[in-house]
Formats: C-alpha cells, sequence, structure tokens
C-alpha cells in the first residue's frame, strides 16, 4: 500500500511551484530565493501532511532557518522589510499557538511551528500580505474541512492538515500580490 504521492511527483510540483513563484517575484533575487525556498520545502511538507496529518520538525526547522538566512543579504538594502519579517514570523506563530491553545491541540505543533517561516515570508511584503495569506490560508482550511464533513457526513472530530492550506495561502499571496510599491 502506497502512502502518499507517486515517486517525482513532489519534486516535479516543487520545482514547478519554484519556478512560478520565483518568476512571478519583482525585487531583490534574495527575495525570491527566500520565496523559493518556501515553494520547494512548502511542496514536500503539504506533501507528508496530506499523507500522514504530520508537519516532521526538522523539514519545519530546516523552512524555517532556510527563510531566516535568505533574509540576510536584504538586510542591507531594506533593514524595515527584514525587521517586518522578523516581527511577522513573530505575530503568526503567536497567533496560531493562541488558535492550538483555544481549540485544545485542534491545530497541530507542526503548523505553529512552521508559522515563522511563512509569517516572514508573506510580512516580509508588508502586513496586508501577513493579514491576506492568514485569512486565505483559514479560508483554504475550512473548506477542505467542509468537503471532509461531507464526504464522511459527519460534522464532529472531522480532522484536516491544515499546514497545505497555510503554505498554499502564503505563496498565493507572495506570488499574486508581491511587494509594496
Amino acid at each position: 500500500m502506497q502512502i502518499g504521492p507517486p515517486a517525482a511527483s513532489v519534486e516535479a510540483v516543487s520545482a514547478l511551484a519554484c519556478a512560478l513563484v520565483v518568476a512571478a517575484r519583482p525585487g531583490p533575487a534574495a527575495v525570491a530565493v527566500a520565496v523559493g525556498w518556501i515553494a520547494v520545502c512548502g511542496i514536500a511538507l503539504v506533501a507528508v501532511d496530506a499523507a500522514v496529518h504530520r508537519l516532521p520538525g526538522p523539514l519545519t526547522a530546516a523552512t524555517t532557518a532556510g527563510s531566516g538566512f535568505a533574509l540576510v543579504p536584504t538586510a542591507w538594502v531594506d533593514p524595515a522589510g527584514v525587521a517586518r519579517a522578523v516581527a511577522a514570523a513573530a505575530a503568526a506563530t503567536g497567533v496560531l499557538l493562541l488558535v492550538r491553545a483555544a481549540t485544545h491541540g485542534g491545530l497541530g505543533g507542526g503548523d505553529c511551528t512552521l508559522a515563522p517561516a511563512l509569517g516572514a515570508t508573506a510580512g516580509r511584503d508588508g502586513w496586508p500580505a501577513l493579514l491576506l495569506a492568514g485569512l486565505v490560508g483559514a479560508v483554504l482550511g475550512a473548506l477542505h474541512a467542509l468537503v471532509v464533513a461531507a464526504r464522511t457526513g459527519r460534522v464532529r472530530g472531522v480532522e484536516v492538515p491544515f499546514g497545505p492550506a497555510l503554505v498554499v495561502g502564503v505563496l498565493a499571496v507572495v506570488t499574486a500580490v508581491g511587494p509594496p510599491g
């Protein structure tokens, strides 16, 4: 029994997502690299979370570390953008930790550990981009939950992975909206 997507499909989708995101991003190459890093790691995380409802700690840590390191070269060009990205990472993490506490673990710990990378990536483009990415992720997650509830015929106890919605929300916003100005 195969768990997860077919062989090489994650790699192909990651390459396509990375190419689309980087091509759509105007501005410094370092920012495109940061967004490309989120695309590559994010697609792998989406595949894992969709298959087993878990976001592995080493991969979320690598995603966050890579997104942080990608900000370093832009610190000289746009220190305000880097500061905003760091603040957005903290804000996104704080919000997801509050949701996790309010839902008594209904939101997974992996989602919370992925929040700094996604928050920094969207937040670098500004607070409206961070809010929009959060909204898109929440709507996608809710729609997924509704589809699963309709398919199973029950509402209570429906579990859906939220990582894919978070990653898609951030990638959609940073690709479609891009940096301010």
